[in-house]
């Protein structure tokens, strides 16, 4: 008797820590309707004091029973079917926005070029003057990762650097200043056939800062104003190419923004939403499956 109520509270547990997901409370709720449902056509048949006869114990386990067990089961319905399903679309006017487990890092090189074009989102600081300058990365973050896989390609990174250069004068923005702070929201758009990447473009977004600490850092202003030119870069540049984003200031940059992944990704959907009219194609999120971030 004293197992199962532990074992209860044990479930109850791990219960109460997923009720910080919305499809887990969906799916919880259902299977509570459902199993009431069912108990009370049953009742009108099977009294249930014909199982439980007068014992007082056994009405309060069918009790601890009714309130466990449709929680138990919703949220290993829920468990499955993130397991089993890798992708949650949530309607955009002309497309998708499509939330899902992937490895940007083999969307920026796959091992077999693609046969139609979409575009890849490589959040970087504001210093866009030295965006292809290495700096010793481990190649954990999106942008370190595609430098020292650029450098392994042996692609010239001065030549790289002009090509940017020439994207910033085009927007009438360039400074020469190489420690030129460019406004938060600026984007290059590096085409695939400039890098030598059939159909996969590149676009550098400035969603953050260098602190004095020499680290990347943002904030929540910082935040929507990279997204919302990641946005007008969509919109007015690639318009029907597929995008593919990380969660933007969901690592090094973000973390002094106190946000957990999943209110990120809510916040991203509904700017993407917000600006639905100017969009042609899926927006697809990309979030690592090891970040522990739910997408439902």
């Amino acid at each position: 008797y004293h197992y199962m109520i532990k074992r209860i509270f044990h479930h109850l547990l791990i219960i109460i820590d997923k009720l910080n997901s919305e499809f887990y409370i969906k799916n919880i709720s259902i299977a509570y309707s459902s199993l009431f449902a069912l108990l009370g056509f049953v009742s009108i048949f099977i009294p249930i004091d014909t199982y439980t006869g007068n014992s007082i114990t056994w009405k309060i386990l069918i009790v601890l029973a009714l309130l466990i067990i449709p929680s138990i089961i919703g949220s290993l319905y829920s468990s499955i079917y993130i397991k089993t399903h890798h992708i949650n679309k949530k309607r955009l006017k002309n497309g998708y926005f499509i939330i899902e487990y992937g490895d940007l890092h083999q969307l920026m090189f796959p091992p077999d070029m693609p046969t139609e074009e979409y575009t890849v989102v490589i959040p970087v600081n504001n210093r866009l003057n030295t965006v292809t300058e290495p700096w010793g990365s481990s190649g954990k973050s999106n942008h370190g990762y595609w430098l020292n896989t650029i450098i392994k390609k042996n692609i010239n990174l001065q030549t790289l650097q002009t090509k940017c250069t020439n994207k910033l004068k085009q927007q009438n923005l360039y400074h020469p200043d190489e420690n030129y702070e460019y406004p938060i929201g600026t984007c290059i758009l590096l085409n695939g056939f400039e890098i030598g990447l059939s159909n996969i473009n590149i676009l550098l977004a400035a969603t953050g800062v260098i602190n004095q600490e020499n680290q990347s850092e943002g904030n929540e202003e910082q935040f929507i104003m990279g997204l919302q030119g990641i946005i007008k870069a969509q919109t007015n540049l690639l318009y029907k190419r597929p995008m593919y984003l990380p969660l933007i200031s969901g690592g090094f940059a973000g973390r002094k923004m106190n946000k957990k992944g999943e209110e990120l990704i809510d916040m991203i959907y509904h700017m993407f939403k917000f600006n639905e009219a100017g969009i042609a194609s899926d927006i697809h999120l990309v979030i690592n499956e090891d970040d522990n971030i739910q997408i439902f």
